[in-house]
């Protein structure tokens, strides 16, 4: 490939590789890759400037560069965006070294970079008069795992709040603190969280007839919940909530609805099963009620049958006769959960985990092509995924909007490459025009950020330590 000579200079190879991650927060050394990444950056950036100056008399396009922009990607330590930093080195200077290597002998140079999660999360009410979404966001997993979660409640809160709560406790006590998690074969893993799943709503029932007064006796919720690393991912699903995996742009949903109506089979399995249990489906809902097929909570349908059967007869809803020929020992509403899980791979670029007050206004083919074209405008995960639950209210949404949007570093390694093919290779620029001075300068202020934090963060954490580190 054809590049640019600058001041003598060969030409520049960019490319882009997978680092699998390590903990997040774990020692004095545990940055020194992310330090690397930002020298990298750096590196890349300055020779992408140049270039771009050198080449800006002729072209027209692109006359300098300014900080400024959003800055995404930035590492903060908060319930709305955080960043996992990759594969470590053992101390802070080694990671100083060979940021950029030229190959012995050749005329390319090769730029490794560290494709980290980004994750954004965002929560908003919709017209209704509550809120009863629960977004988690645990950074502190076990084994460098990260814990996300979305929790739809409805006919009250409580439901919702008790799993916020209590949910990641369970999971982790049945992964054996997490160890099932590294297991080669992670069914083990999956057969922990359903354990987890069917035991929090053990509590969770008691908890709502011991303690709750009014109709949050009656509240429910869905849980979909994953365990993720950049290696490996665990999910857990109960309800209508969805995720939603983008390969190279094409959308593959990870789980699917929980909902007694449809003529998909997943709808289909559920009017049967809730048929076979003894209870009944009218109207697309559970006993002619509930929209989703399997939750926590949601007392009447699971351990008081017998009394909503009774004040149905006494209000009219259905008859004695009628209500005689149903079981009351089946299980009508369950909170058993589908699980899966899968091996990242370097085609999976982002995963939207929402409610369904995003899926109501989206289709899974829709959202995932919304996240791409947002996160090739400004990398910023966090941004992106306040974007879409606005833009699910914009459309006429009726119902609580929460999402959470993982992305594999596919913002950081399109940035980079779409760099090299307008930067590095001028006859292309024609195709790449969408990369503003904007996007570039938000990609510098990114870059100069990380070196600055990351930096600051390794000598302080050297100092903890009683270690002196390099220069």
């Amino acid at each position: 490939m054809a590049g640019l000579t600058l001041s003598g200079r060969p030409s520049i190879l960019l490319q882009a590789r997978r680092y699998s991650s390590g903990s997040l927060y774990g020692g004095a050394s545990l940055h020194s890759r992310a330090i690397e990444r930002s020298v990298v950056y750096l590196n890349l950036l300055r020779v992408a400037s140049s270039a771009c100056c050198c080449s800006s008399a002729s072209s027209g396009m692109i006359h300098k560069y300014t900080h400024g922009g959003r800055g995404g990607g930035v590492p903060v330590r908060s319930s709305s965006r955080w960043m996992q930093t990759g594969q470590q080195q053992s101390s802070a200077a080694a990671a100083h070294e060979g940021a950029l290597h030229v190959a012995s002998g050749s005329a390319q140079a090769e730029v490794a970079v560290d494709r980290g999660i980004t994750i954004g999360q965002v929560a908003l009410q919709g017209p209704r008069e509550e809120m009863e979404d629960e977004v988690v966001l645990e950074s502190h997993g076990p084994n460098g795992f990260v814990y996300a979660a979305i929790f739809d409640g409805h006919a009250g809160f409580s439901s919702a709040q008790f799993l916020r709560d209590e949910l990641y406790k369970e999971c982790v006590t049945a992964l054996d603190g997490g160890a099932l998690l590294e297991s080669k074969d992670l069914s083990e893993a999956e057969a922990a969280l359903t354990h987890a799943f069917l035991h929090a709503d053990k509590r969770l029932l008691s908890w709502l007839e011991e303690t709750q007064i009014g109709p949050e006796v009656d509240s429910g919720s869905t849980a979909t919940v994953m365990f993720i690393r950049s290696d490996r991912l665990l999910l857990a699903h109960v309800g209508d909530s969805r995720a939603v995996l983008s390969r190279r742009g094409r959308a593959v949903d990870l789980c699917s609805d929980h909902r007694p109506y449809g003529n998909s089979k997943s709808s289909m399995a559920e009017v049967k099963r809730i048929q076979a249990a003894g209870g009944w489906v009218s109207h697309g809902r559970v006993c002619g009620s509930l929209s989703v097929s399997r939750a926590f909570g949601d007392v009447p349908f699971k351990s008081q049958k017998k009394k909503m059967i009774e004040e149905g007869i006494k209000e009219r809803r259905w008859t004695e006769a009628f209500a005689s020929t149903k079981k009351l020992d089946g299980e009508w509403l369950v909170a058993l959960p589908d699980t899966s899980h899968i091996y990242v791979e370097e085609d999976m670029e982002f995963i939207i985990l929402a409610s369904d007050g995003l899926w109501d206004s989206f289709k899974s083919a829709d959202a995932v092509q919304f996240i791409r074209k947002k996160l090739r405008e400004h990398a910023d995960a966090q941004h992106a995924t306040e974007e879409i639950a606005k833009e699910a209210l914009m459309r006429n949404g009726q119902d609580n909007v929460s999402v959470i949007v993982i992305d594999f570093g596919w913002s950081i390694a399109e940035s980079l490459w779409v760099i090299k093919m307008v930067v590095m290779k001028p006859e292309s620029r024609d195709s790449h025009r969408h990369l503003s001075t904007d996007s570039i300068n938000n990609i510098i202020l990114h870059a100069n950020l990380w070196l600055s934090f990351q930096t600051h963060l390794t000598e302080f954490l050297c100092i903890c330590q009683h270690i002196s580190p390099k220069t």
